[in-house]
């Protein structure tokens, strides 16, 4: 899904721009090489940072969990 029409940016190359360490909206467009234009994609581009560093605390406290079971 388009998160910003302005430059194309889809919410799969935010969750890319997260994995690699984006925190902001800023930071995705500063590692894309763009400005916001518009600023509508904000708010969305929010949600998605926040549930891939949401899903990625899942998967490691996850991997912790299955961490401790192998070592008992």
């Amino acid at each position: 899904m388009y998160v910003c029409v302005c430059h194309a940016l889809t919410d799969r190359q935010v969750r890319e721009d997260a994995h690699a360490g984006a925190r902001s909206a800023g930071a995705v467009f500063a590692r894309r090489g763009v400005r916001p234009v518009c600023g509508k994609c904000v708010g969305c581009m929010r949600s998605v940072l926040d549930e891939s560093r949401k899903g990625r605390m899942e998967q490691h406290h996850h991997h912790e969990a299955m961490g401790r079971q192998a070592a008992e």
